[in-house]
């Protein structure tokens, strides 16, 4: 019935607003205070290594943590306890990275100087693939997003993608005319950044291997990279002592920070993108507001040079390596406590849309407030990726199957098409066309329509042109016209359209063949 459908609409519009107005411990760190304090705010010290330990990496959903030491051996720990779940020991020289990949799985990548990368299975705890291919030592490794690419860059001069389930090298990336110290694939896939002792840090296409723009600013080797969560901000690290952020929309620096007294070697962005990590040569972990670029923490106790810091995904703590052959795990929530920052809500007035996509790793939200945001459905929680803003009262949401395009439907009827991937305006249909609901088909060239009058548009996305239209029968539709309230849908291939009348039945229709037709866009 209308009234069931409706509640359990409003239901999954509350839960997805609980969802929203939950806050990061870590935005709490970001204080209006302009001194920075230094805290020791330690939870654990793990000292099972006998060497340095050079790297640490959380797993997707925060519950372990891996670490890599120049004593050869690859280490598990459950980060509740410090406890060492396993010791995974097959490379021959010193382990210089692990990382996991961001979505559920049992595996976890190693690189090492024996120039081999492997592949774990971390519950037989055995090697599902070992790597080969590289002709120098292998420095770093990262996972793609959904698990089935991997990244690994190595003294040879070289970035090279490796497919997962085969083992098999995917494509080689060069150009750098260094050692490439770090690499990393963005959260969405499509962009490689790699750093080197070229003084240089670039980005590369994930689908071609083309190399998409190189920053060359720094004035030392580059050791440390990552991508904000959104994709849009790269951070690097340099023996300069500069912390650096580069803005991927303009393909331009956005700013330098002075940090530390030591070469630094690693950074990280907090999930919600507020703050930046890097650790350094001189024992010291800083955080800086990526908005204001001030230093709001520091975090201290190691007694060596800091190799690799990590946020965590839930943004509670912070883990550290060194050559000081320990691992730390500090509380950030007792900085976020000693810090007098403010909270600031997602959306300013109450959510009207929610949309999902197919393959369930984004969502999108839509409120009366005009703006839509882009979430991430990571390790079972949400993290906002863009604001798209629309000027007009959000009412229906629709993201297509292969989450390239989002449409806006508002209150005034207009459909909006934007660029999921950086909230570009594509497309904007008029209010005279009284759009009520829309869908994606199932070969996501098309968008099908329905308005008020009963008729069904078949619009091409690209263009947004209409290529054929249909109309409901009158004697379906009823004496009033259809509105937002008849909860109206499509199949995936646009065949049959359902809607609830104004008398509460459910009413199922085959769309007849189209009344007119139009030139394909």
């Amino acid at each position: 019935t209308s009234s069931t459908s409706t509640t359990s609409k409003l239901k999954l519009e509350e839960s997805f607003q609980m969802l929203t107005e939950k806050y990061s411990p870590l935005s709490l760190i970001i204080s209006h205070s302009n001194k920075p304090q230094s805290f020791d705010s330690l939870v654990w010290i793990y000292r099972g290594h006998s060497d340095n330990v050079i790297c640490v990496d959380f797993s997707w959903d925060g519950k372990l943590l891996a670490t890599a030491s120049f004593d050869k051996s690859v280490r598990i720990l459950d980060v509740s306890t410090s406890t060492e779940i396993c010791r995974l020991q097959k490379h021959t020289e010193s382990v210089f990275c692990v990382s996991f990949p961001q979505c559920k799985s049992n595996l976890l990548a190693s690189c090492s100087e024996d120039k081999t990368i492997i592949i774990w299975n971390i519950e037989k705890r055995k090697p599902k693939h070992i790597l080969t291919g590289h002709e120098g030592w292998v420095y770093s490794v990262s996972f793609s997003h959904n698990g089935k690419i991997l990244a690994s860059s190595s003294l040879d001069e070289t970035v090279r993608l490796w497919d997962i389930e085969t083992g098999n090298e995917l494509r080689k990336l060069t150009g750098h005319s260094g050692w490439i110290y770090c690499c990393k694939i963005s959260p969405l896939g499509d962009k490689i950044v790699s750093c080197a002792d070229d003084q240089s840090v670039r980005v590369w296409d994930v689908l071609n291997g083309n190399e998409i723009v190189k920053f060359t600013k720094h004035w030392g080797p580059v050791s440390g990279v990552v991508f904000s969560n959104n994709s849009e901000l790269i951070a690097s690290v340099s023996s300069d002592k500069t912390l650096r952020l580069w803005d991927l929309k303009t393909n331009s620096e956005k700013a330098m920070i002075e940090a530390g007294t030591g070469w630094l070697y690693s950074c990280d962005f907090s999930r919600d993108g507020k703050a930046v990590s890097c650790t350094s040569e001189d024992k010291v972990i800083r955080i800086y507001s990526v908005e204001t670029q001030q230093e709001i923490a520091k975090l201290v106790g190691h007694t060596a040079s800091v190799a690799c810091g990590k946020f965590d995904p839930s943004g509670h703590f912070f883990a550290s390596s060194s050559e000081d052959k320990t691992v730390r795990m500090y509380d950030l929530t007792s900085i976020s406590k000693a810090s007098k920052a403010t909270y600031s809500s997602f959306h300013s007035a109450p959510v009207s849309a929610i949309a999902f996509s197919e393959d369930g790793l984004f969502a999108a939200s839509g409120s009366s407030d005009g703006d839509v945001l882009i979430w991430a459905l990571v390790k079972g929680e949400t993290m906002e990726l863009r604001r798209i803003q629309t000027g007009s009262h959000v009412a229906g949401l629709i993201i297509s199957s292969d989450s390239r395009n989002i449409g806006v439907l508002s209150k005034k009827k207009v459909l909006k098409m934007f660029d999921m991937s950086n909230g570009t305006l594509l497309y904007e249909l008029p209010q005279d066309l009284d759009f009520l609901s829309a869908q994606f088909t199932s070969d996501r060239n098309s968008v099908i329509t329905i308005s008020a009058d009963g008729k069904v548009s078949l619009l091409g996305v690209s263009s947004g042109k209409i290529t054929n239209t249909w109309n409901i029968p009158r004697n379906f539709i009823g004496s009033s016209p259809l509105s937002e309230n008849n909860l109206i849908c499509f199949t995936n291939d646009g065949s049959m359209v359902a809607y609830v009348d104004e008398n509460g039945y459910v009413i199922i229709l085959k769309v007849s063949s189209p009344i007119q037709e139009k030139d394909s866009p």
